[in-house]
This record gives structure tokens, C-alpha cells and sequence, in this order.
């Protein structure tokens, strides 16, 4: 159920939801909680800003963000990227050190194109899976060129500063610059000071990531669905928010992704290198020996190696009759249970939540308008975990995919940003409105009391991160849920306050709320179970109703979920059984629930 509150709230600027959303209320007075005077609450009437002029903007700095600066500027166009970190260090990127590489050896290329189809259950986007497939030996080849295979950090940065883009680090983008449908830059406010940053574009790359609710574990702390909120905002339309990634992480070291993912290594023995599915599927089906340097998840019965589901056909050492998660936990749930051995190297036992608020890598985020990166604002063209391309569907491919496919759509995108930009011209942008986007930005810092941004953060993870809200869903739960968000969106957000330039970024991160009301919404509209989404009252697939993607859209602020068709020629075999169609993975309830159902 819906409430008129719950639909109307979002899409108002951030100024004015301020002026209207329950200004008058009372604080929430109970001890502890009640709201606290701004020590740093100053006037930003006269707050001032830098000015930059460029042909193409990207946002963000991982691998998306990076090919797609690097491959714009190489069609001889200006290049900005403005990046809330470092280069290099962005985003998912300092995780990302597997890359499957298809070189079409020993499989054909469609027996690709269905293994990854059947594993996201269907509901895999194929373009977006093609590209993946055809640019990943080139995207492996130019990082073998650059020498990013030994050092990413270090190797991006440089190669940005010798193609001569023009690097802001350490900004928050807050919104993007629209003149009538076009979208022509945009702006946002540096970590160290008062100021503004105002990016005038011919076209803009959304290559900001996904996000999470900012949990203890996986290196996504600083992604919170910043390119969600800007593009939610202007009316394009956000899919995927009903999934979810299942990373698992150590529970002595939580945060610590850079050990995590070195102990793994040794484990997996995975490697840089030209992983490649053609020499895995082989393996496993005994065709070759198996050295283990491919994926985890496909290793044969008997060598090392952690239980992970693979694409279908290569995961025969599955539990039947299993939830769709691993080891026996939760649906979703990486890591299994409590106690379960920890990565060696770190000791304590795995956990999951590390990736909390998360949807499944290639799955959320702007909804493309094409197969190649575009949307349907003018201008603006998404990469990555920006982009809600599908590429993996309901469940995670196999480890190596999703950063070839950041890389793949960051390539495509900053190229086809560059063609753009050397067509339009430059578009006018009124000193009128700078003005009421910085207010915007920097509402915050003049409140002389409120709640702190990390209280509200806390808030929300209260609510959203329990398993039984996001991993083994029910509309009962999802609706109380709903309620509890709704009351932080209505009452809290409108009264954050911000001390310095450093909790103004984690008022701004509080975007979070929007995605977790986002991502109920969408819970409650797909009314059965599929890949990392589970209903407890709807445990099994229904392919009749739900060949579909939930698309979620903002129409005269009411959060409006909908669905869109998977193509007809994508679409399953109806001649199949059920469990010919879903031979791998057996949701809780699910056998008992097709029977009544038919």
C-alpha cells in the first residue's frame, strides 16, 4: 500500500522540500536523539565557486569512469572527470582484480551469451552481455598496455594526467545542469572548502557507481547512489533496486577490502590475467586439467577453492533443493553462516551485510535508453554500476565480469560522449540558476540546528540492513519498512545540519534514503521470487508475469514502480518444465507454493 505521502515527497528540489517537508513538526525529543545546535551554521549567501568549461564531463573515477575519460579524449575532445575520491581508488575498483575474458577458444560465443542468461534467471539485458563479450579482450589488452595489471591506483591517475583531462578529486557532484531537455553540465562543492564547483559540458558520462548503506565491510562506504538521485530527479527512470549483491566479508576485518581481497587471492588463487569461461567450462566438465585460476564457483568436486555459483552448467557441486544463496545461509547470502571459516590470512568467520543496500553488479542504477550507454536525457550517456544495463540479470555472473563490463560500457560511452559534444554547441546557462543549485547544495550548513547526518545514516541502517527486510522479504515487513523510511525522508532529511564541508558530504550521501525507499518499492512490485530476490509469500519464479525489469520513475512526485517487457526473442523456452528451466537453485517454500499455485 502506497501512501500519498510516501509517493509526493521526492522530486521537489532539495530547497524546497526543505521549505515543506514538516518544518513545523517537534523534534523527536527522546533522550539522545533530539536535535542539536550547529556550532558551524554560517550564511552561503555569498558562497563562491570555480568555474570550468569542457567538452565532456565524466563523474566518477573507476573503471567505467576511467575508460570513458580516456577514450573521449582520444576522439581529440576536452575532458573533465570529477571524482569524490581518488583515481584509482573509486568506487568498486580497489576489489576489482579478476577479469574473464572471452577469446572463443574452446567455446562458441552464444554458449557465452546463454550461460550468463541462465544464470541472471532470464532477465539478463543480451546487448549489454554482447559488449561485454566483444570488448573484453580489447579492455584487457589496453589494461595490459597501460600496465594497470600491476597497479591500477597509481597507473590510472597517471594516464589521466598525461592525456591531459582535467582531474577534480575529492568533489561531490550533487546534480546535473539541465537547459531545457539537454543536459549541459553539472555542479557540486569540494571536501575542503566552502565552494561551489560549476562544470559547463557539451555531454556528461554518469560513471558514479552504485552504493550501500555504508556498511562495516567491502570497499562501497563512500558510494551512496549519487547518480540515481541526480538522474531520479530530472525524470529518468532507475531499475534493479530489487536485487541484491551477496558479498560476504571477514568479521575480524571488515574494512579492510585490500586484505580481504589479498587472502582470497591466495585462496582462489585467482589472478590478473585472461580468466577466461571457455578454459573454465572445459575444466569442470574434465576436458582439460584445471589449475585453479579461474572464477571461484566452478571449480570441479574434489579441487579448492569457495562454493559460489558460476553460470548454470558449471555448478554441479550445488546442494539440491538449496536456497538460492550458498553454504546453507540466507538467500543471498555469500558467506553463509555464522562461523563459517574467514578468509586465510585474516582468521574469524565470514559475514554477510558486507555489501548491504547493494543490487547485484550491472544491475541498478539509470535505466539506458539504448544498447549503447545512452539515456533519454539528451547528452547524457551512463557506464558501469551507473547504469542499470542488466548485464548480469537477477543474480551475479561469475567474478570477472563485472569489471570488464565497467570498463566495456565506460569505453563506449566516453566515445560515444565525444561524438555527441563535437555536434551541439555550448548551452547557455543563467546566472539565476547557478545560484539556486548552490542553495541548494549548501541548505545544510546554514540550519542553526538539526539532526547530524551519521544519526540519520545509523537510522537507516537500522532499518534497511536486517536480513529479513532485504534478503527474505514479505509484504509486511517491506511496508513497515517503508513506513519507517517515509518518516526519515519526511521528518529527518528536511533537518540535517552540517558543522563543516565534511558532514555537508554525508548530509548529501543521505540519498541513501531515496534508493531504500527505491528499493522497497520495487520489493513489493516483483510479486515473486528470482535470482537474489526472494518473497517469502511469492517463493518461486513466475515467468508468465515477471519476464520483466521494475523500472521506477518519478511522475509529478509520486514513486511510480512499472514494469518493461524482456524482448520476446530473449524470452525462455516454453516448451521446458520448470525445473528444466531453474535445474540449479530451490528457493525456501518454493516446491509447496508451485503446487498450490497450479
Amino acid at each position: 500500500m502506497e501512501s500519498d505521502a510516501g509517493d509526493k515527497a521526492f522530486g521537489f528540489s532539495r530547497r524546497d522540500f526543505i521549505k515543506t517537508a514538516g518544518l513545523g513538526i517537534a523534534a523527536v525529543s527522546i533522550p539522545g536523539l533530539v536535535m542539536s545546535a550547529n556550532a558551524g551554521a554560517a550564511s552561503m549567501t555569498g558562497v563562491g565557486h570555480d568555474e570550468i568549461e569542457t567538452d565532456v564531463l565524466v563523474i566518477g573515477g573507476g573503471f567505467a569512469g576511467i575508460f570513458a575519460a580516456m577514450k573521449a579524449r582520444e576522439k581529440g575532445v576536452d575532458v573533465a572527470m570529477a571524482v569524490k575520491g581518488t583515481v584509482g581508488r573509486s568506487g568498486m575498483t580497489p576489489w576489482g582484480d579478476a577479469f574473464l575474458v572471452f577469446n572463443g577458444t574452446q567455446v562458441e560465443r552464444e554458449r557465452w551469451v546463454d550461460s550468463i542468461h541462465s544464470n541472471g534467471e532470464y532477465i539478463s539485458n543480451l546487448d549489454y552481455v554482447k559488449m561485454y563479450i566483444d570488448y573484453s579482450s580489447k579492455v584487457y589488452d589496453q589494461m595490459t598496455s597501460w600496465g594497470a595489471l600491476q597497479d591500477k591506483a597509481k597507473t590510472f591517475r597517471k594516464k589521466v594526467k598525461e592525456a591531459g583531462i582535467t582531474l577534480l578529486e575529492r568533489v561531490v557532484i550533487t546534480d546535473l545542469i539541465v537547459s531545457g531537455s539537454r543536459v549541459c553540465g553539472a555542479i557540486g562543492f569540494h571536501f575542503t572548502e566552502d565552494k561551489a564547483v560549476v562544470i559547463k559540458a557539451r555531454s556528461v558520462v554518469m560513471a558514479s557507481g552504485a552504493g550501500a548503506y555504508k556498511p562495516n565491510g567491502f570497499p562501497l562506504s563512500s558510494l551512496t547512489f549519487d547518480g540515481d538521485a541526480m538522474a531520479y530527479k530530472h525524470g529518468l527512470a532507475i531499475s534493479g533496486k530489487e536485487f541484491n549483491d551477496t558479498h560476504g566479508t571477514s568479521a575480524n576485518a571488515p574494512a579492510d577490502c585490500w586484505a580481504v581481497r589479498n587472502s582470497i587471492n591466495k585462496m582462489d588463487s585467482l589472478f590478473y590475467g585472461p580468466l577466461n569461461l571457455d578454459a573454465s567450462i572445459a575444466a569442470h566438465e574434465g576436458e582439460i586439467p584445471y589449475r585453479g585460476s579461474g572464477p571461484p564457483g566452478i571449480f570441479p568436486q574434489g579441487t579448492s577453492g569457495r562454493s559460489q555459483s558460476g553460470p548454470p552448467g558449471m555448478n554441479g557441486s550445488e546442494p539440491a533443493g538449496g536456497p538460492p544463496g550458498r553454504d546453507g545461509g540466507p538467500p543471498g547470502m555469500t558467506g553463509g553462516p555464522p562461523g563459517a571459516s574467514g578468509p586465510s590470512g585474516i582468521g574469524g568467520s565470514m559475514v554477510g551485510g558486507a555489501s548491504a543496500g547493494n543490487s547485484g553488479h550491472k544491475t541498478e542504477g539509470i535505466w539506458p535508453s539504448d544498447s549503447k550507454c545512452g539515456t533519454l536525457m539528451p547528452g547524457l550517456f551512463a557506464a558501469g554500476d551507473a547504469l542499470a544495463s542488466m548485464q548480469c540479470g537477477a543474480m551475479y555472473t561469475s567474478p570477472g565480469v563485472s569489471g570488464i563490463g565497467s570498463c566495456a560500457q565506460g569505453w563506449v560511452a566516453g566515445e560515444r560522449a565525444a561524438e555527441f559534444a563535437k555536434t551541439v554547441k555550448k548551452a547557455s546557462v543563467s546566472e539565476k540558476q547557478i545560484i539556486s543549485l548552490k542553495e541548494d547544495i549548501f541548505a545544510e550548513r546554514e540550519h542553526e540546528k538539526g539532526y547530524s547526518p551519521a544519526w540519520v545514516t545509523k537510522m537507516l541502517q537500522n532499518i534497511m540492513i536486517p536480513y529479513y527486510v532485504t534478503l527474505v522479504k514479505k509484504e509486511d515487513r517491506l511496508n513497515a519498512a517503508l513506513t519507517n523510511i517515509e518518516f526519515l525522508r519526511e521528518h529527518m532529511l528536511p533537518k540535517l545540519k552540517a558543522e563543516s564541508t565534511h558532514e555537508l558530504r554525508l548530509a548529501h550521501d543521505t540519498n541513501m534514503v531515496l534508493n531504500a525507499e527505491m528499493k522497497l518499492r520495487a520489493s513489493l512490485f516483483r510479486t515473486e521470487s528470482r535470482g537474489t530476490h526472494f518473497r517469502e509469500d511469492y517463493p518461486f519464479r513466475d515467468d508468465k508475469n515477471w519476464m520483466a525489469w521494475v523500472l521506477i520513475r518519478n511522475e509529478n512526485n509520486r514513486m511510480i514502480p512499472f514494469k518493461e517487457p524482456i524482448p520476446k526473442e530473449w524470452q525462455l523456452d516454453g516448451s521446458k518444465s520448470y525445473k528444466e528451466r531453474y535445474p540449479n537453485f530451490r528457493f525456501p517454500g518454493e516446491a509447496a507454493a508451485l503446487e498450490k499455485k497450479l
